[in-house]
């Protein structure tokens, strides 16, 4: 991979989700590039949809439009367990609250 390709690029990635009073924008039209080696803060209010721009970075949920490329792998075409396998090699998940084992700590 040469330095001018991003490690990590959304192209214009949206999600919608239905909920009982109709469809809900939670992300709109984001579009970005990081490089590798470079550092990158999200920040915002709570609800600004930081905590899903992640869960869509990672694979672990599907926009409803747009793409995410990870190492100029596409992973928005991926299938799940093509998701499974890239993210067991390529992604470290840290959640902000996690419960695997109660009796450990991070």
């Amino acid at each position: 991979m040469t330095k001018d390709v991003p490690f990590l690029m959304l192209d214009h990635v949206s999600l919608s989700l239905a909920n009982q009073s109709g469809q809900v924008d939670i992300l709109k039209d984001i579009s970005m590039d990081v490089k590798k080696g470079e550092t990158v803060s999200i920040t915002g209010p709570s609800g600004s949809g930081k905590s899903t721009m992640m869960l869509v970075t990672s694979g672990l949920q599907k926009p409803s439009k747009g793409r995410v490329f990870i190492a100029n792998h596409n992973v928005t075409d991926m299938n799940e367990d093509q998701l499974a396998h890239f993210r067991r090699d390529n992604i470290g998940i840290v959640f902000q609250n996690f419960h695997l084992v109660p009796t450990m700590t991070a």
